[in-house]
């Protein structure tokens, strides 16, 4: 016998509906260069990739210096920059190649930097001394040594010695043998 009131029927009740977390990104620390987020990471995955490869490169530059001192102790490399030693190799084994330009990069930067003062000067050239002589210094101190041998030979030798053109050597002979004309006219 069935009730009236329903009581046998089995209704079907409404699954609660499962909510599904909100995906919302994470807050911005900062904005880089470009613009673009920066944000803190949260797993070790992420911490790792945040990790920028010129971080990496640099790390990689530094053991590689290290090592041509003769310095170089991974263990104490790798807590500095607070990574495994295993991790340490393998950023050596992938990152070599770059880290070596980004050293020459470095000494080339370093070089151009200490040609220029604080303020943005360049230094003052070596002195007269420090410099390699000139062509014309070369080509005076030939024409002293060979004083009395003939032009033709003397211009032979401008160019053998400073490096002159056949033109080059004859316009240095002519210029000193003028030079040394007026200085022996006005003594």
């Amino acid at each position: 016998m069935m009730s009236i009131s329903g009581e046998g029927t089995a209704k079907q009740q409404p699954k609660p509906e499962k909510k599904k977390p909100k995906r919302v990104a994470p807050k911005a620390e900062k904005v880089g260069y470009w613009g673009h987020r920066v944000r803190k990471a949260t797993t070790q995955t992420e911490r790792d990739y945040i990790m920028m490869t010129a971080t990496k490169i640099e790390i990689v530059a530094e053991a590689i210096t290290l090592e041509a001192e003769g310095k170089l102790v991974k263990k104490e490399l790798a807590e500095k920059h607070n990574i495994s030693t295993r991790t340490l190799g393998r950023y050596i084994d992938r990152y070599t190649a770059e880290a070596k330009q980004h050293i020459s990069d470095k000494m080339a930067e370093e070089k151009v930097n200490a040609a220029y003062d604080e303020e943005g000067f360049k230094k003052d050239e070596a002195t007269s001394s420090d410099k390699a002589p000139t062509k014309r210094e070369l080509a005076e101190a030939i024409f002293d040594e060979m004083d009395g041998h003939r032009r033709k030979d003397i211009i032979k030798a401008f160019q053998e010695k400073a490096g002159l053109t056949e033109q080059g050597a004859a316009t240095y002979y002519y210029n000193i043998t003028r030079s040394r004309k007026s200085e022996a006219a006005s003594a």
